[in-house]
C-alpha cells in the first residue's frame, strides 16, 4: 500500500465536509440522486457490471486513465469510501490492489459501498452510487473526455443514464 496514503482523522474529517457541502451529498438507499450540484456530469448506469470481474479490471483501466488525464504530474487524488477508511493516491503510481478481493483499495464500484475519486481541488469527480448502481463523473475537464469515455463504457455493455 505504498501508493495509499491513508487519511488521518483530522484530514478525513474536513475533506468528507468538503465534499458534503460541495456536492450536497445524501446517502440513502432508495433516494436518488446521491450528490447534487451545478457542475457539467455525465451519469453511466453499471447494473451490468456488477459481479462481472472482467468488466471491474476494464474500468479500473479506465478509470486510471482518466485520473491521470485529469491531474497533473504528482498531484494526488482523494479516494473516498463512505463511513470506512479513506486514502489520497497518486493514479501515476502503482495502484495496490487487496489481496483479497483482488480490486483497488478504494474499488471502482462492486462491494455495496460508496466510493467517490476526487480531486484535491474537488472539481473533478468518480462518484459511484451502490444502490442507483450508476458512476457520476463531474467537471468541465471531464467533460472534455466524454467522448471517448462513452466509447469506452459502450464497448462494456455501459450506457449512459
Amino acid at each position: 500500500m505504498e501508493n495509499w496514503k491513508k487519511l488521518n482523522s483530522i484530514e478525513y474529517d474536513s475533506v468528507w465536509d468538503k465534499f458534503e457541502e460541495k456536492y450536497q451529498f445524501r446517502p440513502s438507499v432508495s433516494e436518488f440522486p446521491g450528490i447534487t450540484n451545478k457542475f457539467p456530469q455525465l451519469k453511466f448506469d453499471i447494473e451490468k457490471c456488477y459481479d462481472d470481474i472482467f468488466k471491474n479490471e476494464k474500468i479500473e483501466n479506465i478509470a486510471l486513465d482518466l485520473f491521470k488525464k485529469i491531474t497533473k504530474p504528482n498531484e494526488r487524488m482523494y479516494a473516498l469510501d463512505w463511513q470506512h477508511e479513506s486514502y489520497d493516491f497518486d493514479p501515476r503510481f502503482i495502484i495496490d490492489k487487496d489481496e483479497i478481493f483482488d480490486e483497488w483499495i478504494i474499488p471502482i464500484f462492486r462491494n455495496g459501498d460508496y466510493y467517490i475519486f476526487v480531486t484535491k481541488d474537488f472539481k473533478k469527480l468518480w462518484f459511484g452510487h451502490p444502490w442507483e448502481q450508476t458512476i457520476t463523473l463531474v467537471g468541465e475537464e471531464i467533460i472534455k473526455y466524454s467522448d471517448n469515455l462513452i466509447a469506452d463504457f459502450e464497448k462494456l455493455d455501459i450506457k449512459l443514464f
